[in-house]
């Protein structure tokens, strides 16, 4: 647990979006707006905090493909934070809705599946990408259940976890995911919180990082690193 003046960590979820473009491996990044408060103008992955409604049993129990035991961090976040504002306790199958909504509000990309587990894909998609995004989190959550759709779990992979140091300013419990872009979805929101996006090679991107074009903190180099 965190001790002393240190602020406790809020737990969060964060999506590293990959496709195979001529053979070669790409990621999707996004640039904050220079007004945000935390990390303007920095290039992120589509992520954000776990909500309320993403540890909520009517989410965890729309959820496909969840295995713990994939889920393998090396410091369980009641290790360092046990406490959220609102009393709710933390469970692992938490940081996959989180990410699947976060994912859908800052890149559009919808990973549900039917009770089958198919990804939804085609004519339903648009109309859910169209109908949804902007949308707030407890909105996602209904849209979810009134379509019949589950969280795919299973396009998830567990990646890393990444800490903020003891006294920061700010500080979170990120989980690290990978995941594909399903066949038939499109990448690429304008949202308040999504200045600019596009798709390039990790190598690439770390060498803009490198050179200061790309303002970038260390877990998102460090995710960057590992698919090189």
């Amino acid at each position: 647990m965190a001790a002393g003046n240190e602020v406790i960590p809020r737990p969060a979820a964060t999506v590293v979006l990959v496709r195979s473009l001529n053979g070669k491996r790409e990621v999707f990044l996004t640039r904050r707006p220079d007004t945000m408060d935390f990390l303007g103008g920095f290039y992120v992955f589509p992520g954000g905090r776990v909500d309320m409604v993403d540890r909520t049993n009517e989410a965890r129990g729309r959820v496909i493909g969840f295995e713990e035991g994939d889920f393998t961090p090396s410091v369980k976040y009641e290790e360092v934070g046990e406490i959220l504002d609102d009393g709710n306790s933390l469970i692992p199958v938490d940081f996959y809705t989180a990410g699947i909504r976060e994912l859908f509000e800052e890149s559009g990309v919808l990973l549900l599946c039917n009770g089958s587990g198919e990804i939804v894909s085609g004519d339903v998609y648009e109309e859910i990408r169209e109908s949804s995004i902007n949308l707030s989190s407890e909105s996602f959550l209904e849209k979810v259940v009134e379509r019949g759709f589950y969280y795919a779990a299973f396009s998830l992979k567990f990646l890393q976890l990444f800490i903020t140091p003891p006294l920061a300013h700010q500080r979170f419990y990120t989980i690290f995911f990978v995941a594909s872009l399903p066949e038939g979805q499109r990448a690429g929101v304008e949202t308040g919180e999504v200045s600019e996006s596009f798709w390039m090679s990790p190598g690439e991107a770390l060498e803009r990082g490198d050179s200061g074009e790309f303002p970038m903190i260390y877990p998102t180099t460090l995710a960057l690193r590992s698919l090189v």
